[in-house]
C-alpha cells in the first residue's frame, strides 16, 4: 500500500484504488515469483555452504565420533524446508522462517522498485481500471479492495506455502531445487 500512496503522489491521472490494484497485483505476480526465485537461490547457495562446512568438519575433526564433531544445523534446516524435525524444533522453524521472510521482504522490494521506474506504464493501467469503473466509485472501491485480492490471497497462499514447504496442505507438491 505504501508504493501505491508513493506513486500516486508522484505521477497523475489516476486514483488511490487505481494505484493499489496495479501495486497488489505486481505484487501477486512479480512478487510471488521472485520470492520463488530468491529462495530457490536462497537454497543453491546454502546447499554449497552445507558442503563446505561438511568438508571443514571433517578435515578438523579426523578420528573423533560423530557426535564429538560440531555441527551446523542452519544449512540443515534451511536445505530441508517444511521439515521441522520430530518432534518438533522451535529452532528450525525459526531459521526456515527467517530465510522465507528475507526472500519475501526482498521481492517486495524488487517490486516497489520496478512500478516506482515504469511510473508512466503503471498509471496508464490505474487510469485504465478508474476509466473501466468511471462513475461507480462504489463498485471500484469494493472490486480494489474486497473482491480481487480475496481471490488473489488464496491462490497466493497456497503457492507460498507449496514454495515454503510447510506441510499445511494435505495435496501438497513436492518441489525439487
Amino acid at each position: 500500500m505504501g508504493i501505491a500512496v508513493i506513486a500516486h503522489k508522484r505521477a497523475a491521472g489516476a486514483s488511490e484504488c487505481g494505484w493499489y490494484l496495479v501495486v497488489y497485483l505486481m505484487d501477486c505476480t512479480l512478487g510471488i515469483s521472485l520470492a520463488i526465485a530468491f529462495h530457490r537461490l536462497m537454497h543453491v547457495a546454502v546447499r554449497r555452504r552445507h558442503g563446505q562446512l561438511l568438508a571443514a568438519r571433517d578435515r578438523d575433526h579426523r578420528g573423533q565420533t560423530e557426535q564429538q564433531r560440531p555441527w551446523h544445523p542452519w544449512t540443515e534446516a534451511l536445505l530441508e524446508s517444511g521439515n521441522y524435525g520430530d518432534p518438533p524444533s522451535a529452532r528450525r522453524w525459526a531459521i526456515q522462517a527467517a530465510g522465507w521472510v528475507t526472500c519475501v521482504v526482498s521481492a517486495r522490494l524488487s517490486v516497489g522498485v520496478t512500478v516506482l521506474s515504469s511510473l508512466r506504464l503503471m498509471g496508464a493501467l490505474a487510469g485504465g481500471l478508474d476509466r473501466v469503473c468511471a462513475g461507480h466509485p462504489e463498485a471500484e472501491l469494493f472490486t480494489v479492495m474486497v473482491g480481487i485480492p480475496m481471490l488473489l490471497n488464496v491462490g497466493q497462499a497456497w503457492i507460498q506455502d507449496q514454495a515454503a514447504g510447510s506441510p499445511v496442505f494435505p495435496w501438497r507438491l513436492t518441489l525439487k531445487y
